[in-house]
């Protein structure tokens, strides 16, 4: 029996995958009597504040999703900013040209290295970093953030 829960991602993920954006996360929180919902979406060019708020009117408007959250919720839809962990290829791909921190374990042995993004593929990153390019599998890496310059 398929839970509320993931009938809900289920059907944001089709709203959000159809305004040509991918699903990072959705949170669905009980405080008190109000729900909130929070949904993190991205697109490989990057989401426009346009997109966002379409997808937020296409939640909304959903019958299918109405008829599952039938009591007062708060719906908040957002891109997942430069402070948000970098787990996928995606990530990794649409901060390319970005200095970042990965977070590494080798071994068994947990590590820290920052670089530039020169590219990400199926299997790994490449960083540019002071010692030259490394190359780093995905099976290695804990997350990512992205270092930004104030």
């Amino acid at each position: 029996m398929t839970s509320v829960k993931e009938k809900a991602k289920e059907i944001i993920g089709r709203i959000v995958e159809a305004n040509d954006c991918y699903l990072i996360d959705v949170a669905i929180n009980l405080q008190g009597s109000r729900q909130f919902i929070k949904v993190v979406a991205e697109s490989d060019k990057g989401i426009n504040i346009e997109q966002i708020v379409r997808i937020t009117k296409e939640i909304k408007a959903d019958v299918e999703f109405d008829a599952l959250m039938p009591d007062t919720y708060q719906l908040e839809v957002t891109s997942p900013g430069v402070d948000y962990p970098l787990k996928t290829r995606r990530d990794f791909l649409r901060n390319t040209g970005r200095t970042v921190k990965i977070r590494i374990e080798i071994n068994g042995v947990k590590s820290s290295v920052d670089g530039k993004i020169v590219s990400a593929d199926e299997t790994s990153v490449v960083l540019e970093t002071t010692k030259g390019s490394l190359v780093f599998a995905y099976s290695t890496i804990e997350f990512g953030k992205v270092l930004t310059k104030w």
